[in-house]
């Protein structure tokens, strides 16, 4: 009876109201002195039972008293034991309170570093504070009604699965793995695939790019190094090109054509006009000897004369004649020789023409397909790496959401546990 009375006794002491243990937590102005942190911190008394010294007087000690009074002490030593426990218990959860509320005044001073809060702000902080409590409550009410549902419905599933057949179980089984196993192959299939594409189409651009630099050294050789090849593309430069100076050359050896012939006309008239003044010149000639020889008196003589004195003009006037005929015909020789050479240069230049408007038709039609191509390539490099991109922001996105969300969670199993701890407090207390 002692014993419970005690007990009692030190329940009314240490049974607080609860409103008064709220004021006590949340009060921030009254945590800042320091005897409320005595108060807190310090546990209370425990009042021993008073000795009854008439039992002692009165009656004299008999085996079964003794025995009575062991194990009432024993008893009472557990119990203080147990106390003792709860109080450290107790006294644990204070200085996590304590902890607490010193951090939320350090986060308030941070706030409000002008001076500190008013008994209105205070208020107005413990009312946010039951309303988060409240709403944390019903999420934790809410999730519990979940759990249940969750937990009934495994239940249900689970004596569902012992009452199928093994070996429709095994037969699942294997086939959800088997499902698994093939869709992690098609990814990596997909993920190898897409690789391959990727590098093929890095080495296509590569390769297109070696193509672009040839061609750009050809037409630099065909062309010229010091010409600008865009400009050429453009038109606007007077460039000739290869098959324009072969047709100026061309029109040219034309009018050197027809100037040989010009020239080979003339030349056949002044020769048939020296021969009709060579004839006319011997004519003349014989006629003055004539007229001579009437008026000396002999033909024979006369002739005789002519002959011996004009015979070395005549040979001398033939053998000039072949050396400007041989001479002429050498000079056609070379002409003609000439001719056959520049006629084969025209041929070989005309096939070389050709081949080269074919090769530069090629080319510029390479040219274009490269650049399409690299266009194209350039594109699909943009595309894919603007695709990068949005995985890169994606993922960034879904780390801040899981770390924004690990935070909250961490916040809520905080004021959880607060709750929790104020209610096992409140339960402590009054039971």
């Amino acid at each position: 009876m002692t014993n419970r009375h005690n007990q009692f006794e030190y329940e009314e002491e240490s049974n607080y109201d609860f409103d008064t243990r709220k004021d006590e937590v949340f009060n921030l102005n009254n945590l800042v002195d320091s005897s409320d942190e005595d108060e807190i911190i310090k546990p209370k008394k425990i009042t021993k039972p008073p000795v009854s010294s008439k039992k002692t007087s009165e009656k004299p000690k008999t085996p079964m008293n003794t025995n009575l009074d062991s194990l009432t002490w024993s008893e009472k030593f557990r119990e203080l034991q147990d106390e003792n426990t709860r109080l450290r218990k107790i006294s644990a959860e204070k200085d996590y309170e304590i902890k607490y509320l010193k951090k939320k005044l350090d986060e308030d001073k941070t706030l409000f570093p002008d001076g500190p809060i008013t008994n209105e702000v205070a208020a107005t902080k413990i009312i946010d504070l039951g309303k988060k409590c409240r709403e944390l409550t019903a999420q934790l009410e809410s999730e519990k009604t979940k759990n249940l549902k969750l937990t009934k419905s495994i239940k249900d599933l689970e004596n569902k699965m012992d009452n199928m057949d093994p070996v429709k179980k095994s037969y699942d089984d294997e086939n959800k793995e088997n499902s698994l196993k093939n869709e992690n192959k098609e990814l990596k299939e997909k993920l190898n695939s897409l690789t391959h594409n990727l590098m093929e189409l890095k080495s296509q651009s590569e390769i297109l790019k070696q193509d672009l630099k040839k061609a750009h050294k050809v037409l630099e050789k065909e062309v010229g190094e010091h010409v600008d090849i865009k400009s050429l593309l453009s038109g606007q430069t007077n460039w000739k090109g290869r098959q324009q100076q072969i047709i100026l050359l061309q029109n040219k050896l034309e009018t050197l054509k027809k100037k040989m012939s010009l020239n080979e006309s003339n030349f056949g008239s002044r020769l048939d006009d020296d021969d009709l003044n060579d004839t006319g010149f011997l004519m003349n000639e014989t006629r003055n000897n004539k007229a001579m020889s009437i008026y000396s008196g002999s033909a024979v003589s006369a002739r005789t004369n002519f002959d011996r004195m004009h015979m070395d003009d005549l040979k001398r006037i033939e053998r000039d004649k072949r050396e400007k005929i041989d001479k002429l015909k050498k000079e056609n020789e070379a002409f003609e020789s000439d001719l056959a050479k520049m006629k084969e240069k025209a041929d070989s230049l005309k096939v070389r023409v050709s081949v080269l408007s074919n090769e530069n038709k090629t080319l510029k039609d390479q040219v274009k397909t490269l650049l399409e191509k690299g266009k194209h390539d350039n594109e699909l490099i943009d595309i894919l790496m603007k695709k990068q991109n949005q995985f890169k922001d994606i993922i960034e996105s879904l780390t801040v959401q899981n770390e924004k969300a690990t935070k909250e969670i961490q916040e809520k199993s905080v004021e959880v546990g607060l709750f929790i701890f104020k209610n096992f407090l409140f339960k402590t207390t009054f039971y």
